[in-house]
């Protein structure tokens, strides 16, 4: 059966129609609210401003971060937030590191003013790697102490909480990107009409998604906080992979899923679905070897057991590699050993860096995003599998 977000209509807004001259005490195109004397009227005439610096400041903010587990629980905070890794800095990062960095995917909006509008990648320090502040130095070890430890192993439980720490990643990730949108709306400070009515539009469409995306994971932290507080994780999912040996990368992210690895749609965005599913993707070392997982909350059925059952019907020579497309394809949390990086031809890193952009305003995801383009990024073998649905 097909989900029925397939079938509903979108709510997006249609893109805004910017008008270069109206009556002063009209509501200005922009949607602000403001008259247009007091907006976009003026606009040109302002003092442009730098969006990198003012979105420098911003994170400087969020840094200070909060404690998220506190509030799921009402339990008090053993002090402010850290540096809380989402892979684990002595296993997975470690275990691909060279000279303590590795390669990130993730890049800013002044990444791509450098680079022409493209997307690069950066190296990092293993010490500030995959970080985010989402949790105070208590909860932060007590809560993920069984998956940082020497031998920890994957069962249920580390399974939910691996899953559990990605979801609150994307979480704190997507209010920071809500809280920073109104720096974004004044890039065209300055700026000409026509470039006034680009950035405008482009902003539209990005605050839509967002809100979007904010309603979305809001909703599943709060179902994840009250599978935290079952002893059994009632209604949490997982499935998982172990390689012979340990990849070149790793990745720690959740994303409602789209499309499958076959070329079909799953589930639509945009829509006032309120079935929409999440599925969460930890690929790390444990002891020797890697280990990719999924963790989900859903129906039997539903579009992430779909997503999760296309990939476990790949070949098994296969999902390596396929492992490496979907995090570029999907996540801006995703490291590599600089040497494995550097080994691929242009072509191979071009064809992974072109993924980075799809899913977002400037370039939307097609339906056949994760079928295998042959590209050989990662051989391994594929010793085990665990399936908990």
């Amino acid at each position: 059966m097909n989900h029925p977000s397939l079938s509903a209509p979108s709510i997006l807004r249609v893109k805004m129609s910017p008008v270069e001259r109206m009556r002063p005490n009209e509501r200005c195109w922009c949607h602000s609210g403001l008259k247009w004397k007091n907006c976009h009227k003026i606009r040109e005439r302002l003092e442009p401003i730098n969006i990198f610096d003012r979105g420098a400041s911003m994170r400087e903010t969020f840094a200070d971060g909060f404690c998220l587990h506190s509030r799921a629980i009402g339990e008090a905070c053993g002090g402010a937030a850290v540096a809380s890794h989402t892979i684990q800095r002595r296993g997975g990062l470690a275990a691909i590191a060279e000279d303590q960095h590795v390669i990130s995917n993730r890049f800013e909006m002044d990444d791509l003013i450098k680079n022409s509008g493209e997307p690069a990648v950066r190296r990092v320090g293993i010490r500030k790697a995959s970080t985010f502040p989402g949790f105070c130095a208590k909860h932060d070890f007590e809560l993920f102490e069984p998956i940082e430890k020497p031998g920890a192993h994957l069962d249920k439980r580390a399974a939910f909480l691996l899953s559990y720490r990605a979801i609150c990643m994307e979480y704190f990730k997507k209010k920071a990107a809500v809280e920073t949108l109104p720096i974004l709306k004044l890039a065209d400070s300055g700026r000409p009409f026509p470039v006034q009515a680009q950035i405008q539009n482009y902003c539209a469409v990005y605050e839509q998604g967002t809100a979007l995306g904010m309603r979305d994971i809001a909703r599943f932290r709060s179902v994840y906080d009250s599978c935290m507080l079952d002893t059994h994780q009632g209604g949490f999912k997982y499935s998982a992979i172990f390689f012979d040996k340990v990849l070149p990368i790793v990745l720690c992210s959740a994303w409602l899923v789209e499309t499958d690895f076959h070329g079909n749609w799953l589930q639509k965005l945009g829509t006032n679905s309120e079935e929409l599913e999440l599925v969460a993707v930890n690929v790390t070392t444990i002891g020797d070897r890697t280990a990719a997982l999924f963790g989900w909350v859903g129906g039997n059925a539903g579009p992430a057991q779909k997503f999760v059952e296309s990939f476990h019907q790949l070949l098994d020579a296969r999902k390596s590699s396929a492992i490496a497309s979907m995090g570029f394809e999907h996540s801006e949390n995703v490291y590599m050993r600089p040497s494995w990086w550097e080994s691929l031809s242009e072509s191979k890193k071009r064809a992974l860096l072109n993924r980075v952009l799809n899913g977002t305003p400037r370039r939307g995801r097609q339906e056949n995003a994760l079928v295998d383009d042959q590209l050989d990024l990662i051989s391994a073998d594929v010793i085990d599998t665990i399936e908990h649905y």
